[in-house]
């Protein structure tokens, strides 16, 4: 006969539902309440964790951030245009064409080889180690191209 296992009650939390210290030391995490689901947690951006940590410096995260508003603006509502209604789509505005145009410029100023570790950290929030095990790369060494990227993009931008 094999090994049984015996069940152990497991006792429900007081504070079921909320962040255990450990997660909440990690920075601020936003709560949306949402009428069918209940209550769903978003999980903090990559960029927002290094920055809090400090393994990226203040004039990094500020380039990081306008990389993503330009991404987002200019890519993002690009591709996924409103609908008004059941109406045909807004028109592309303006502010949208800059972003796109903002978010090219970058791209190009930051070449293949950064792009290829700044662009899904940053635009596609995915971890440098997740990123590092993709590239089978070190992650302190992807960590480290992501700086280098980073500072690149600072300049560019003029932080």
């Amino acid at each position: 006969m094999g090994l049984k296992a015996k069940a152990v009650p497991i006792e429900p939390r007081e504070d079921f539902g909320e962040p255990t210290p450990f997660r909440a030391q990690h920075g601020p995490i936003d709560v949306i309440h949402t009428p069918a689901f209940g209550v769903r947690r978003v999980r903090q951006h990559p960029i927002e964790r290094y920055a809090k940590r400090q393994w990226i410096e203040p004039r990094q995260y500020t380039a990081a951030t306008k990389l993503v508003e330009d991404y987002e603006l200019g890519v993002w509502s690009a591709k996924n245009p409103e609908k008004t209604g059941s109406g045909r789509p807004s028109p592309i505005s303006e502010a949208t064409v800059m972003a796109l145009r903002a978010y090219q410029r970058a791209v190009q100023f930051l070449g293949i080889r950064r792009c290829a570790i700044v662009l899904p950290v940053v635009c596609a929030e995915v971890d440098v180690s997740e990123l590092a095990k993709q590239l089978k790369r070190p992650r302190e060494g992807v960590m480290e191209l992501l700086r280098d990227g980073l500072d690149e993009l600072a300049d560019h931008y003029g932080f």
